[in-house]
């Protein structure tokens, strides 16, 4: 028994207000007068100036997540690389900050914002496991008014809520999720009747507006789509109060009651004026990384099979756990960072994950290997010296009682060679190859996924195999796909197996939607049900099913037994495609 379930997904983004509300051309001069820091700098490219100075940039000697993330964020407004500008990889060192599930100080939450948007902007796909769990450390220490603070327990203020939005969106938070709404309940609440805001409500600083505070607040209008205008407090609005603090030369004040303006003060209100938010980029940056196939192979059984894009091999492994929902180590020692595990398959002895790109064994650490579109990367678990194998069938498609024929070989000194004597699998049944490398079988009507195994050898990739007409309801998945700047915005996806048109809704890169599925067993025997996913690479590579890859799903079920199973799509951050995308996802059985 076969269930076709199919998705209809629509997938929008939307661009933010860009539009310069206020003319901030004496700001930018006053700016330019001044001496260079990451603020000024994100400010004069937020307005639009070109030939902004890099000199400052070339010496780094931070030490905190904050130092790494402000630098990072710099270099990226002026359109260079971070990841090598002067000889440095800052990214990998504010990478390295990364600890206990959050990054920098474990006390501070500011540090945590800031970082996920200096990674963005830098190209680090939301998917990265330091987003994701820096992301997860500021959702859980939202306090009860839906603000933040700069740090655990310090109270909650406007800046930092502001900062921890913009961080949010950034990784691939919904602009409509219950910690985003309620961040911005907290800051309608803090705005007084000039329009403006305060640092926070009952503390030392005071409940007065402020520059700062107020240009934090309306960037992250920005980054949300919205507009001062509908901020407003009466005829007072974000902007207004803005006009109001600034200076003859200038610049802007902090506080309506201060002599003078200041140029932290003025580099945060050039942003938030010219339209613009954190990072200062026209968009989230992704940097086209190359598109690659990957194959993870564990002990026992394949991990994940699929494409993606990656920089390098390492990277793969970290994107791929994602998209497949396996966990994995990767420890930090004097060559450089080592994947020592991937699920229950730790590294031991002469025994440990090794990788091949192209079938080759790369001279150089995985994260220094730089991937190029279209490279085959293959990690596997076992000693150095194990050989890849391949295995290809007559025809992927049979009928009821026909034949196939699979061809085993392995792949050494640049040579395929027939692989005798190695196990093909079948379902349940193992069929062995002869000197040529090859053996024919005819299994039962259904689909298969066919391998072949050897001692001494890598476990080849897993072949579809379908014999005969099984029974099946089918429909369709499809997709319409809208680049843009990345909101996050999405609705809930509607699974159901009874149905032949299923609605995911509006999904942004980097959105993820699960659903809960019931599978009933009607027969009259136990079943197993795995899954197969078809049609456009945006589903074959991202639809999970149970949290894993669709491609490991496996359940038993009993004579009138049901199962609840969660079938989700992760659309990925980086997503470039554009247009509709069709496909089928196939629920399968066998008797058992």
């Amino acid at each position: 028994m076969r269930k076709i379930i199919s998705v209809f997904l629509s997938i929008f983004l939307l661009l933010p207000s860009t539009s310069v509300q206020a003319d901030t051309a004496s700001a930018v001069t006053y700016l330019k007068q001044q001496p260079p820091n990451e603020w000024i700098t994100q400010a004069l490219v937020a307005a639009g100036e070109t030939n902004v100075s890099k000199t400052y940039l070339q010496t780094f000697t931070g030490s905190s997540a904050t130092d790494y993330a402000k630098r990072i964020l710099a270099i990226v407004a002026v359109g260079e690389n971070p990841s090598s500008f002067a000889g440095v990889d800052l990214v990998q060192g504010l990478k390295n900050l990364a600890t206990g599930g959050q990054i920098g100080d474990v006390s501070l939450l500011n540090d945590d914002a800031w970082g996920i948007l200096a990674l963005r902007s830098a190209g680090v796909s939301a998917e990265d496991s330091v987003i994701i769990s820096s992301k997860q450390y500021l959702l859980n220490h939202q306090e009860v008014s839906g603000a933040w603070g700069y740090a655990i327990g310090a109270g909650g203020d406007t800046n930092d809520t502001s900062a921890v939005i913009m961080a949010l969106l950034s990784a691939g938070e919904s602009s409509t999720s219950s910690a985003i709404t309620n961040a911005k309940n907290y800051l309608r609440t803090t705005q007084n009747t000039d329009g403006g805001f305060p640092y926070s409500i009952g503390t030392e600083w005071g409940s007065d507006s402020d520059s700062g505070s107020t240009a934090w607040v309306l960037s992250t209008l920005n980054k949300l789509g919205e507009t001062s205008a509908t901020w407003n407090k009466g005829d007072n609005t974000p902007a207004t109060f803005l006009a109001s603090l600034q200076t003859q030369d200038g610049s802007y004040k902090w506080q309506a009651g201060d002599a003078t303006g200041s140029a932290g003060m003025t580099a945060f209100v050039v942003v938030a004026l010219s339209g613009k938010s954190y990072p200062v980029v026209s968009q989230v940056i992704s940097t086209s990384l190359p598109q690659v196939n990957f194959r993870i192979e564990g002990a026992n059984s394949q991990v994940c099979q699929g494409s993606l894009s990656a920089a390098d091999a390492l990277q793969v492994v970290e994107k791929a756990a994602t998209q497949c929902g396996f966990t994995y180590h990767i420890q930090t020692t004097s060559f450089g960072p080592y994947l020592d595990q991937i699920g229950n398959d730790t590294a031991q002895g002469a025994i440990g994950w090794i990788y091949l790109v192209n079938l080759q064994s790369p001279s150089v650490g995985a994260r220094d290997y730089n991937l190029q579109t279209g490279d085959s990367v293959l990690w596997f678990y076992g000693e150095y010296n194990l050989v890849p194998t391949r295995l290809t069938l007559q025809s992927a498609q049979i009928g009821s009682g026909q034949s196939t024929t699979a061809t085993v070989e392995s792949f050494s000194n640049q040579t395929w060679s027939p692989l005798q004597a190695a196990q093909v699998l079948v379902g349940s049944s193992t069929f062995t190859t002869n000197a040529s490398g090859q053996v024919s079988f005819n299994p039962a009507d259904g689909y298969f996924r066919v391998y072949a195994k050897k001692d001494g050898f890598i476990r080849s990739d897993l072949v579809a195999l379908q014999v005969g007409t099984p029974l099946a309801s089918s429909a369709t998945l499809s997709a319409n796909i809208v680049q843009g700047v990345v909101l996050g915005d999405s609705t809930s996806v509607a699974f159901n197996i009874n149905t032949q048109a299923l609605d995911f809704g509006n999904l942004n890169p980097g959105s993820v939607t699960n659903k809960t599925v019931t599978i009933s067993n009607t027969g009259n025997s136990a079943i197993a049900v795995a899954t197969t996913v078809e049609g456009d690479v945006l589903f074959k590579d991202n639809i999970t099913v149970d949290a894993g890859s669709w491609r490991n799903f496996s359940a038993s079920l009993l004579k009138s037994a049901s199962k609840s199973t969660t079938v989700g799509l992760r659309v990925p951050s980086d997503y470039t495609s554009s247009g509709a995308k069709t496909g089928n996802i196939i629920f399968w059985a066998m008797a058992q």
